[in-house]
This record gives C-alpha cells, sequence and structure tokens, in this order.
C-alpha cells in the first residue's frame, strides 16, 4: 500500500477507519480513482459504439 505494492481492499479500508485515519468510503474512492488512472494510461481495444436504435425506450 504505502510503497505501491498493494492496494486499499475494502476491509483494510474499514480497518483504517475503525483506527481513525479518514474514513472507508474516502479511501475507497482513491484507490477507484488510482486504478482509473493506470486504466486511462493503458492502451485498450477498440470498441464499438452501441447503436442508438438498438437499445429499449
Amino acid at each position: 500500500m504505502l510503497h505501491g505494492h498493494a492496494g486499499i481492499s475494502p476491509d483494510l479500508a474499514v480497518r483504517l477507519e475503525r483506527a481513525g485515519v479518514s474514513t472507508a468510503r474516502f479511501g475507497m474512492a482513491l484507490q477507484a480513482n488510482y486504478e482509473m488512472s493506470l486504466a486511462e494510461q493503458r492502451a485498450q481495444p477498440e470498441v464499438i459504439p452501441l447503436q442508438s436504435d438498438a437499445l429499449p425506450a
């Protein structure tokens, strides 16, 4: 966690909250934002957009 080798799990976030280190939701939001940042930096496969007329109204 501290050196970038492990992320913040939900269980760890709850334990940190109980220890008085911020809130579990904040810790999970930080982890999610970090993972999204990494995903955005990686090459992604081409995605075919959904057809708007194929979606139910």
